[in-house]
């Protein structure tokens, strides 16, 4: 549909569809702990060990599980805890549970964080139906600018949610702004 929209007022590089289909992966491409978990479990990380470090060593990793919902004093940031390599334990049946994904078993998916994402998604959708609907020459690249903002929310836990405010603040001024844009032009044609 957007490809379409685009060839419709020759725009040859299809700039427009490039970033919503580059724009639409990222948002529904977002790491949640079952990607976590294969992202250390698949083989890539123990093979990056091996190659890296010699002789008998430990692993930890610092993590911030949101269920347990710490937070550091000092930073008013989530606080991060030292986990021994017995996590990978976990990691494992949590890789082997992601056909929980995108269902209501999830127990994930209750997080802000996972609705946020879920939302920005059907935020996404809303917003370029709305955009398609008014697209022409004029406003073409007013509308990459709102469609690229999505690209915005980026990170993991409170640094993602962060970005969030960000980004709903900066899409709300956009938006209005187009949309105000948009009235003007529809009055001096009538």
């Amino acid at each position: 549909m957007v490809q379409k929209k685009e060839l419709a007022l020759k725009e040859k590089n299809l700039g427009m569809t490039k970033l919503v289909i580059n724009t639409l992966y990222k948002i529904m491409a977002y790491k949640d702990e079952f990607e976590v978990a294969r992202l250390y479990t698949d083989g890539r990380f123990k093979q990056y060990l091996k190659e890296n470090f010699e002789g008998a060593f430990k692993i930890g990793i610092y993590l911030s599980p949101p269920i347990l919902n710490l937070i550091d004093k000092k930073t008013n940031k989530p606080k991060k805890i030292l986990f021994s390599s017995k996590v990978f334990v976990l990691f494992k049946i949590l890789n082997k549970l992601k056909f929980l994904r995108n269902t209501y078993l999830n127990p994930f998916r209750y997080s802000t964080e996972r609705k946020k994402e879920r939302e920005l998604i059907n935020k996404f959708e809303n917003n370029l139906n709305y955009l398609l609907n008014k697209l022409n020459k004029t406003n073409y690249k007013k509308c990459l600018e709102i469609i690229n903002l999505f690209n915005n929310v980026k990170g993991y836990g409170h640094v993602k949610m962060n970005n969030f405010k960000e980004f709903e603040i900066d899409l709300e001024n956009k938006l209005s702004q187009f949309k105000a844009s948009e009235s003007k032009r529809d009055l001096a044609a009538e």
